[in-house]
């Protein structure tokens, strides 16, 4: 469904997809309807469970899978990912300026669209992992303490020598020094009002006297380097990783005469569409890792799984830790792949990853079992178990053979006579190993295999 998203649920038995060849429309409603991670009767929530305990112990497992398959690479970025639920619950927000305007978020730490960890944000409950004012005796807020959780969670940070990209959500003084205390380089854009900026920087940002293109203003505070650079518009920013003064050549392309700086870019590039500049080293890191958290997301939204009508609130975040599954499986294998045969040099391997799944499930689905499994017999036929054990069985108009139970009505025969007719129900089910038929209910099936 993923690879084929159609509107309506019955087309994908209409159309002749692959999953109508593994089960019917109706079998795949009863279990889509019946279908639950943990059961709220049999198993309900304890005390001190978070508010995503229907999905637990799955997210746990797969957040296990995630961190043990991959090893980090050094230039991981700090974003947030969104859930697309438009019921009402406190756990979901509302963000009108987003692609995904209505549902859950999730903030993540990923590496170039593999997602190594995350942590369940709610508008009533926080994030995962703070408490409410828990971090009230310290320099950082809530928005910083969740980078902290995440840079926390990787193998050995203060020996191999990570690098975060962030946005100006989360970027100020105070994390980049708790952060370059546990060995970690930040590189960020920032805001004017983020906490431990200099102010003349943050003053030269609300000035109206316009600057050349690459103009860069520089001040150094705790250890974090932070700047003012001008490009189309002006940038700020903060980094303990990089020299602000070593550039480094890279195409650029010039912006439209209708863009707000249009006026101090386009100059440079007089007739050019693009052009060869040097910008700093700083900034064009920033632009090729930055997008750790969006490529995973751009991966996930061409295949997802998620469909828009949803009757439990648990059900998106469940579609979700399957995606996520996907997508990273995808980059492992695509991973292997280059190791073993270089480069590919398609364009299509996500989507061909994506069929060879689909056949393989079709295919491993198709593979008769070697285990015992009740199936569907074409004919009706008397239950071996309760003929072989003279039980709840008796053939019509063979008086002969007169045992069992009584589970008919008394009834007479032509000649006026009572007689009791003993017979059993033929049943339309059976074992596809042992290849007789047996009662769909009751206990003939265990008692059967116990002979």
């Amino acid at each position: 469904m993923g690879i084929q998203p159609l509107r309506d649920l019955h087309d994908y038995w209409s159309l002749q997809t692959p999953i109508s060849r593994c089960l019917s429309r109706r079998r795949f409603t009863q279990i889509r309807r019946a279908f639950t991670l943990r059961d709220p009767i049999t198993s309900p929530r304890k005390p001190r469970e978070p508010w995503w305990w229907r999905v637990e112990p799955l997210a746990t497992t797969v957040r296990q899978a995630c961190q043990n398959h991959w090893i980090p690479g050094a230039h991981l970025a700090v974003d947030e990912s969104m859930i697309r639920y438009f019921g009402h619950l406190s756990h979901t927000i509302k963000a009108p300026h987003k692609p995904i305007k209505e549902g859950y978020k999730i903030w993540a730490i990923g590496d170039h669209g593999y997602i190594y960890n995350w942590l369940w944000y709610s508008k009533d409950c926080g994030t995962e992992g703070l408490r409410q004012g828990s971090t009230r005796n310290t320099c950082l807020a809530n928005t910083q303490a969740l980078v902290m959780l995440l840079a926390k969670s990787l193998p050995e940070p203060t020996n191999l020598g990570y690098t975060l990209y962030l946005d100006n959500l989360f970027t100020n003084v105070p994390l980049a020094t708790a952060l370059g205390e546990l060995g970690i380089g930040v590189m960020g854009t920032t805001r004017a009002t983020a906490s431990g900026l200099p102010k003349e920087l943050a003053q030269l940002k609300q000035a109206k006297k316009p600057l050349e293109w690459g103009y860069l203003e520089t001040a150094i505070t705790n250890r974090a380097q932070c700047f003012l650079w001008q490009d189309n518009n002006r940038v700020l920013g903060m980094t303990t990783a990089y020299n602000l003064t070593d550039t480094v050549i890279r195409p650029r392309k010039r912006p439209s005469a209708t863009s707000t700086s249009a006026a101090i870019t386009r100059p440079i590039f007089g007739d050019s569409a693009v052009k060869d500049l040097l910008i700093p080293i700083a900034i064009d890191a920033y632009n090729h890792h930055m997008g750790g958290v969006d490529i995973a997301n751009q991966l996930r939204e061409g295949f997802t799984t998620l469909r828009t009508q949803n009757n439990r609130y648990w059900k998106p975040l469940f579609f979700w830790l399957l995606d996520i599954a996907l997508v990273n499986s995808y980059l492992l294998s695509k991973v292997s792949r280059e190791l073993e045969i270089g480069p590919s040099k398609g364009n299509h391997d996500h989507r061909k990853f994506q069929d060879a799944l689909v056949e393989a499930l079709v295919a491993y689905s198709d593979t008769p079992s070697q285990e015992h499994q009740g199936v569907a017999k074409p004919t009706r036929a008397y239950c071996a178990y309760c003929r072989t054990n003279l039980s709840n069985w008796h053939p019509k108009n063979q008086q002969s053979r007169r045992f069992g139970v009584d589970i008919t009505n008394i009834s007479g025969n032509s000649r006026g006579q009572e007689q009791k007719r003993l017979r059993g129900s033929k049943v339309k089910w059976g074992c596809n190993q042992c290849n007789v038929p047996l009662c769909k209910t009751g206990d003939c099936w265990q008692l059967w295999h116990k002979i």
